[in-house]
């Protein structure tokens, strides 16, 4: 896949070379970028290097869940991303390619047209419209992991789709307000190594934003978004088959490759009997900025459901607040109806500051239904009275420039299981970005 990879982008060198010779503007702030004189073609090639350092310290408690977990104490160097990014312009229809070489997946990968003054439909491969940190990019994103009311946390890894999606937004009520819309409708897997697996089930999802005001250096936004997945689960295709694990949210809680916790779940040796799971999440969005100063705070009910069982429901919330001590302001991005990067204003670059708290729990509602994790010798899952997780990030970034930013993330988490077990386990996180 990386042979043919590497063919196909020197192809787009090779046509991007052959098509310069009828081009009046060759541009590049990092990346290339061309465009034809007659206004038909434009085009350009970029990426992003993500380099991470992860520390992670268990829990020294003899008793502590997670103990037995092989994932607990991995601590490592590692490329997070490492992204070839192709986008442009073809006679009005947009498309937009990112390839991770370090994963050997395709990330965003679409072909889009206006449609309606204002909107976009995009066929391929994206997010849905979820919740709000999940859509911004990972390269402005306030800490090295997204919320827990993410795909990192409350969807279960769920994140890029193969469906259609359509966004709109525009000012509407005054000169400066931005009111955005967005659907969408998605199989429930994704193209992954090569490979093209087969539906796991469909989903839709919508999603309304407004933000009251938006200016350069101050904005407030509120949201909502809903989603519904239905598993398809089969002789062929089982709810356990990759690239995604069905329905249960899990968290890692004391650094990316920490020690994790399945809040709920509903296993594949009950559809046959029972037939598919299939979930329902609601959210709730507000953010805003007033000069270095940055807020937000997120909210999703996901509900897990499957005929014959008894039904649960997960309640995840996430509040983060930023400083920038060196005066910027992160940006309202308008389009997507999300937050951007802070960009320095400085020769010396810019420096934030910022702390976040995630909180989830199982309510046991109907009892407990697949909340699970590694437990000590002697003691079963039968003892679980409770099931909750929450982290504590406190974190650190520095741009010394547009195209480059370091970031410093301490994490402290702590799951409980009530009779069954804690954890309360600590991580670093360092990282060097480079966006061109």
């Amino acid at each position: 896949m990386n042979r043919l990879f590497r063919y196909s982008a020197l192809a787009v060198f090779v046509g991007l070379g052959t098509s310069a010779a009828y081009a009046d503007d060759a541009s590049t702030t990092g990346g290339i970028k061309i465009k034809s004189s007659d206004g038909n073609f434009d085009a350009s090639l970029g990426g992003r290097i993500h380099f991470d350092a992860l520390l992670n310290m268990p829990d020294n408690n003899s008793h502590k869940i997670g103990s037995g977990a092989a994932d607990d104490a991995n601590s490592d160097f590692e490329f997070r991303r490492v992204f070839i990014s192709l986008a442009g312009h073809l006679y009005g229809y947009e498309y937009h390619v990112d390839y991770d070489l370090a994963a050997s997946n395709f990330q965003d990968l679409w072909i889009a047209h206006s449609l309606l003054p204002g909107g976009t439909i995009y066929a391929g491969q994206h997010k849905p419209w979820r919740s709000m940190d999940e859509i911004a990019s990972n390269n402005s994103t306030v800490f090295l992991e997204r919320n827990i009311v993410s795909a990192t946390g409350v969807y279960g890894g769920v994140d890029y789709t193969n469906g259609l999606y359509y966004s709109w937004n525009k000012s509407t009520f005054t000169a400066n307000d931005n009111l955005w819309a967005g659907i969408s409708v998605y199989s429930l897997h994704k193209q992954t190594g090569g490979a093209e697996n087969r539906t796991q089930g469909l989903g839709y999802n919508g999603r309304l934003a407004y933000a009251p005001f938006v200016s350069p250096t101050a904005w407030a936004h509120v949201g909502v978004n809903f989603s519904n997945d239905n598993s398809d689960v089969n002789s062929t295709v089982t709810s356990t088959a990759a690239p995604y694990a069905g329905f249960g949210p899990s968290y890692t809680y004391g650094g990316r490759s920490g020690a994790k916790l399945t809040l709920a779940s509903y296993g594949s040796g009950n559809a046959k009997a029972l037939g598919n799971p299939h979930q329902d999440a609601i959210g709730g969005e507000l953010a805003g900025a007033w000069g270095p100063v940055y807020g937000q705070a997120e909210y999703t009910m996901l509900g897990i459901h499957q005929e014959g069982l008894a039904e649960t429901n997960i309640n995840a919330y996430s509040i983060t607040g930023a400083y920038a001590i060196t005066g910027e302001t992160r940006t309202y991005d308008k389009k997507n109806a999300t937050y951007n990067a802070l960009r320095p204003s400085h020769a010396y670059g810019a420096f934030e500051v910022a702390a976040r708290f995630d909180h989830a729990q199982n309510n046991f509602t109907n009892g407990n239904v697949g909340c699970s994790a590694a437990v000590p010798s002697g003691v079963t899952l039968s003892n679980v009275t409770k099931c909750d997780v929450s982290m504590v990030t406190a974190g650190i970034n520095y741009y010394p420039n547009p195209a480059v930013r370091f970031v410093l993330d301490y994490t402290h988490g702590h799951a409980n299981l009530g009779n069954a077990g804690k954890d309360s386990p600590d991580s670093f996180g360092l990282r060097a970005q480079l966006v061109f």
